[in-house]
């Protein structure tokens, strides 16, 4: 499948014909690049709960492997995420500096929280938000701010800034294997499961420094 950074259409008639299971599992290969980014933005701030966004994680992959949903468990930790000292306020005097990684934190956040989300409606709207959380939000974000194209009045130049930059690239490479992988897939074996949540762990899609 080949598909242009910004083309979400053809994304979404392709993941359209997968098993709820396999739309789950990209999404959940999407979350651990970003999860990387909030583990910074924890670590430099001192606050947040890193650790219930990695249990919330791997309770996606607990799923994905035994093929059995845990309603009650997924339940808590969707109220669990929505509780405090998880999603930083932007609004918050505590967070001075907006170079800490928080709107990438939040970005995360709502990404995972999407992805539980989806387990629970098997509404695929929560997965393609996913996408767009790690697409646009993210990494459109991040080359927005580290290259300064605001100031470029010309949507559709800057637009194309963007899908060529090695970091789009390597997020839409990436995102293409997996899809790859899933639709030649007869089945969500352990293997696989194990293969989307190991070639993403600990990979963020930007460079956190």
């Amino acid at each position: 499948m080949k598909s242009h950074f910004y083309d979400l259409d053809s994304l979404r008639q392709e993941i359209e014909k997968f098993p709820d299971i396999y739309k789950i599992a990209f999404a959940a290969s999407i979350c651990e690049r970003m999860l990387p980014m909030y583990n910074k933005f924890s670590q430099i701030e001192k606050w947040g709960r890193p650790s219930l966004l990695r249990e919330a994680l791997d309770e996606v992959w607990l799923i994905l492997q035994v093929k059995q949903i845990d309603l009650p468990k997924i339940g808590q930790l969707i109220e669990e995420m929505d509780g405090e000292n998880v999603l930083p306020d932007l609004n918050s005097e505590q967070f001075c500096d907006t170079n800490n990684y928080i709107f990438e934190a939040q970005f995360t956040v709502s990404a995972i929280y999407s992805t539980l989300t989806a387990l629970l409606t098997s509404d695929f709207k929560y997965v393609m938000r996913v996408v767009k959380n790690a697409r646009f939000e993210t990494i459109e974000g991040f080359i927005n701010q580290r290259d300064k194209l605001y100031e470029i009045n010309n949507c559709e130049y800057e637009m194309e800034l963007i899908a060529n930059d090695p970091l789009a690239k390597q997020e839409l490479a990436k995102e293409m294997e997996d899809l790859e992988k899933l639709k030649n897939a007869e089945t969500l074996s352990p293997e696989l499961v194990e293969w989307l949540r190991t070639t993403s762990a600990g990979k963020s899609l930007i460079p956190l420094v």
